[in-house]
């Protein structure tokens, strides 16, 4: 009996050492690589930049020159699936996709659904469902990769100018902005995909300032506009709690955010005005005012490779008329500009995949 259970503990201890060797012979889960687009408007060329670093920031090379499509656009938002797969939106309803790493670009038809929308934000859920939102009250979705497309709020929402899309399912989809004539704020929310819209107030009249964009993490929802104000939901929109970033002085009184990026729930980037990169850890209980190295230059795109390597893009408010693309590897403690730009950059997006 005692020979028995002896042998059969030791027959246990031989397999588990046996399959603990091989499982450290398994070959890892491959890391995202560091691939990441920049876009803006177009320069002295008349083509529209599409910048491509594949080295998580720190070198740049321009790709679409001189393709027909991309003349005469001023690009505004950029979404990259994947290595191979990118979207790049703009005015004059235009809509472009890259199936082949940004080496040629195609304009997606849209018919007559829209007409001459400035694009302003893109949001791509799971790799397919695109969203995009734009000037006189636009959302235009597609459910197939970008075959077909609606126009989900045609003139209901004429009024409006969305500058921000964020899809939290395939059906709950948020969209922000403000008035086309004024600086009132505006949200709307949908929970059946698009068939019907309903409009958010925040309390305590915190609508007073545009929206600029939208991000979520999970459960946690945040809406964020101008004068360094933003909305929190840590139920997945059930409840909201208003709030804003201290103020970091200037002339210019409290910087708008311009993009803002969710590692997790608690961990927050955002590309702010006068050269300003603002960054939580703990939801936004606490902010560390991190300096971008620019000058004369609002950051208007922010995005995340990990927790450590981040690339934010300003553009200028003054002469002269250079943008910048600024890199951190060390959770922005310190920032390097890797590229100048003779014009207008406006978003950045790593690769999701």
């Amino acid at each position: 009996m005692q020979y028995y259970t002896y042998f059969i503990l030791l027959t246990v201890l031989i397999s588990s050492i046996s399959c603990t060797s091989n499982n450290s012979l398994d070959p890892k889960e491959p890391s995202k690589k560091p691939f990441c687009w920049v876009v803006g408007q177009c320069d002295s060329t008349n083509f529209a930049p599409i910048l491509f670093s594949e080295d998580g920031g720190v070198s740049w090379q321009r790709k679409g020159m001189n393709q027909i499509v991309l003349e005469d656009i001023n690009l505004t938002d950029v979404w990259a699936v994947n290595e191979n797969t990118i979207w790049a939106i703009g005015d004059k309803s235009s809509i472009f996709k890259s199936t082949d790493k940004g080496n040629t670009w195609k304009r997606i038809n849209l018919g007559d659904i829209v007409s001459d929308i400035n694009f302003m934000n893109i949001f791509v859920f799971d790799k397919s469902k695109i969203w995009v939102s734009g000037d006189k009250g636009t959302i235009v979705h597609s459910s197939d990769n970008g075959i077909n497309w609606v126009n989900l709020c045609e003139d209901r929402f004429v009024d409006y100018a969305f500058q921000g899309v964020c899809a939290i399912t395939k059906d709950v989809v948020y969209a922000v902005g403000g008035h086309q004539e004024h600086d009132d704020g505006f949200i709307i929310r949908t929970l059946d995909g698009g068939k019907s819209w309903e409009v958010i107030n925040p309390a305590q009249n915190f609508n007073i300032n545009r929206w600029i964009g939208a991000a979520s993490n999970k459960n946690t929802i945040l809406i964020y506009g101008s004068k360094s104000h933003y909305i929190l939901s840590s139920d997945n929109g059930h409840s909201w709690k208003n709030d804003s970033i201290p103020s970091i002085g200037g002339g210019g009184g409290a910087p708008d955010i311009n993009n803002l990026k969710l590692l997790d729930y608690q961990t927050w980037w955002c590309a702010m005005d006068l050269n300003t990169i603002a960054y939580t850890f703990d939801s936004g209980k606490s902010w560390t005012i991190q300096e971008s190295g620019t000058s004369g230059c609002f950051m208007l795109g922010i995005d995340n490779l990990d927790g450590k390597t981040c690339v934010s893009v300003g553009s200028p408010f003054s002469m002269p008329i250079v943008s910048k693309i600024v890199h951190t590897t060390n959770k922005g403690l310190t920032w390097n500009e890797t590229y100048s730009f003779n014009g207008f950059l406006s978003k950045v997006s790593f690769i999701r995949d």
